[in-house]
């Protein structure tokens, strides 16, 4: 896919800014987690021109490329690892935007799912956060775990996850969507093949920033049942 390449030029250029860095280690990640999880960074965004539809589009929605410009670069991989949308995130607010290709629009996306796939079809089972900065704390006491990148699952994310494990256990944030994403997620679903865990007050990337790693492991496992570790 066309985003391959441009994901890997931001992923290297982003260890070469001081305010991702700094943004990111505020967070609780570092260089390694950057790499591991092929963040970016760049302040200014070329894409060599294609004839696709995805390109096209995306050329559109972000205003000539603009709107990835300046923000942090989150990669959505399929299976096989190829950047198939990207998530933004801006450092001086919390806003998200999400650019889907249309093959993560027909069979779901995620954030994270390349890098848990082996841990998934090992347990059998995936913790699901909204979030990916959630997602990339989380996976530091159960690798096994990606983000859904909203606060509810959509019936091709479903049918995706079913195919990989038995068990879809869900960690929304303790708020208002959170809340309201569990509900929606039971009511459309039923309780079968899924387990709700909450964490607390704080979500999983703000616990990571408050306690450091090694407290918020040990914190994280005491909030996950003994049944759902293994």
């Amino acid at each position: 896919m066309y985003l391959d390449g441009f994901v890997d030029r931001v992923g290297a250029s982003i260890l070469e800014y001081e305010a991702p860095m700094k943004y990111l280690a505020g967070r609780g990640f570092g260089a390694e987690d950057i790499k591991h999880w092929g963040l970016g960074y760049t302040r200014v965004a070329r894409l060599p021109a294609s004839e696709s539809e995805d390109w096209k589009k995306l050329k559109a929605d972000t205003y000539g490329f603009r709107g990835l410009e300046g923000r942090i670069i989150i990669p959505l991989r399929n299976m096989q690892g190829r950047v198939n949308g990207i998530q933004t995130r801006a450092m001086d607010q919390k806003q998200y935007k999400q650019y889907l290709m249309s093959e993560a629009k027909s069979l779901g996306a995620f954030f994270g799912l390349r890098e848990a796939l082996p841990h998934i079809r090992k347990t059998r089972k995936v913790f699901v956060h909204e979030g990916a900065f959630n997602s990339m704390a989380f996976s530091r006491a159960f690798p096994n775990t990606i983000a859904a990148l909203t606060s509810f699952l959509e019936d091709r994310q479903v049918e995706l996850l079913k195919f990989l494990v038995d068990m879809i256990v869900v960690v929304f944030d303790k708020d208002k969507s959170g809340d309201v994403g569990r509900h929606k997620v039971l009511k459309t679903y039923g309780p079968a093949g899924f387990e709700f865990v909450t964490i607390g007050e704080s979500d999983a990337n703000a616990c990571l920033s408050m306690m450091g790693p090694d407290r918020f492991l040990k914190y994280i496992k005491s909030k996950v049942p003994a049944v759902l570790q293994s």
